[in-house]
């Protein structure tokens, strides 16, 4: 289809008459199959209406998004909540039953059987439902999320659909039960000073790492809340080298730090793979491994055996590792190197962030030990199970997310909520 064909057909199906097409821009995205997806993105304006000098886009504005590789729309969004279009369309009623038969007819999935309806919530005069896609009955991991913003009176002033759902092939044998996880939730709690907003201080806290875990209760795969990172390598290699002196002048950034992915619609057509589909090769990982224990060894002489390389994925064409510290000493500590072939050409240094802390109290001596935190924090643990993506596999496996809401306070042993610092 054309993309004048396209637009003619949004207006008939969203009763656009009167509004003004803005320019159409065409996006892609990798998902974690490796596949690329591509959109058509339009904004409609009211009639007599532009965005202002700032590019700030009036109030009933609207975005739609086009699914190219289905046909499907996968986004409507009006600007302001503000509704102009003559008789727009509504469902009969703003009820959960018939915002889930909207679903079943926009996914082409059943109820119950390939999603469920996760949240219901009221704001004013408009309803959001979210809904969440499943396989057996457990959720989908990152490519399983979608909704519907309704008025009181049924009329759609917004939807946000995820394409596609994944063959059955594609999902491995369903694990059993969760096992017992003790050590791995002692091997997941890391002791942090965190800022307390509240008393302008920092205090020392036990908190858990989010992690994947298998029915053995085995830590399988970090929590990534990251397509990208997700299709990457998890080296989970400590970094060291013998001292040498340090660089006369520090690092200055090469390149800048994102460059937009901007395909033509002649890409969309061809179906052109996604500049970061390909896997992480054996070589790549072993270059970037060698890159940043060289950029460190340069730039951080004294730093040997205290960061920990835990991924290496593709972002806008470029490799990109992540480092953690071994022993984490603040809030925010990770580093982040953008590569050119075997050249680090861009730093990303979060502890800038600590600077706007710095004047924060220091936290009192640590009085608990990591296993006391381990068993304080026992009932407070949750574990939910997902189907997650394995890239190794090329499988949908079912692991448990193991994660918790509440802090341990390393002087006294006091269980809070994360909310309670803020």
């Amino acid at each position: 289809m054309k993309q004048n064909e396209i637009l003619d057909q949004m207006i008939e199906e969203f009763r656009l008459r009167g509004f003004t097409p803005g320019e159409a821009t065409v996006r892609r995205e990798l998902k974690v199959n490796r596949e690329t997806h591509y959109f058509l993105s339009v904004g409609w304006y009211p009639e007599g209406t532009a965005p202002d000098e700032e590019e700030l886009n009036p109030d009933g504005t609207i975005f739609i998004e086009y699914h190219l590789n289905s046909g499907k729309y996968t986004s409507f969004l009006i600007v302001g909540g503000c509704d102009l279009r003559n008789n727009p369309a509504a469902l009969q009623a703003a009820g959960k039953e018939e915002a889930i038969r909207w679903a079943e007819r926009k996914t082409g999935l059943t109820y119950k059987e390939h999603f469920i309806l996760s949240k219901e919530a009221a704001d004013g005069e408009e309803i959001e439902y979210k809904f969440t896609k499943t396989y057996d009955g457990t959720p989908i991991f990152m490519q399983g999320l979608f909704s519907l913003t309704l008025k009181k009176d049924g009329t759609i002033i917004g939807f946000q659909l995820e394409p596609g759902y994944p063959d059955k092939t594609l999902f491995s044998k369903a694990a059993k039960d969760l096992q017992w996880y003790e050590n791995t939730l002692l091997n997941q709690l890391v002791l942090l000073p965190y800022p307390d907003a509240k008393q302008k201080a920092y205090v020392q806290v036990y908190a858990v790492e989010e992690v994947f875990l298998n029915e053995n209760g085995t830590a399988v795969l970090p929590f990534e809340f990251s397509e990208s990172r997700m299709l990457g390598v998890y080296p989970e290699k400590i970094l060291t080298w013998n001292k040498t002196e340090s660089a006369i002048t520090p690092f200055v950034n090469k390149r800048a730090l994102i460059e937009r992915d901007l395909p033509e619609w002649e890409d969309a057509l061809r179906n052109k793979p996604h500049p970061d589909a390909a896997p992480i090769t054996d070589g790549e990982e072993e270059s970037v491994i060698q890159a940043a224990a060289g950029h460190l060894q340069k730039y951080r002489p004294d730093e040997s055996g205290k960061w920990i390389l835990r991924n290496i994925c593709r972002d806008h064409s470029r490799l990109t590792a992540h480092l953690y510290p071994v022993n984490p000493s603040a809030l925010f500590e990770k580093l982040v190197y953008l590569l050119e072939g075997t050249e680090i050409v861009h730093e990303i240094d979060t502890s800038m962030m600590n600077e706007a802390l710095k004047e924060f109290a220091s936290p009192a001596p640590v009085a608990v030990s990591k296993k006391e935190a381990a068993e304080n924090l026992r009932p407070h643990v949750l574990t939910k199970p997902y189907w997650v993506w394995d890239s190794k596999t090329g499988l949908y496996q079912k692991l448990w997310m193991l994660d918790s809401k509440h802090l341990v306070l390393a002087a006294s042993g006091e269980i809070i909520s994360e909310n309670d610092l803020l």
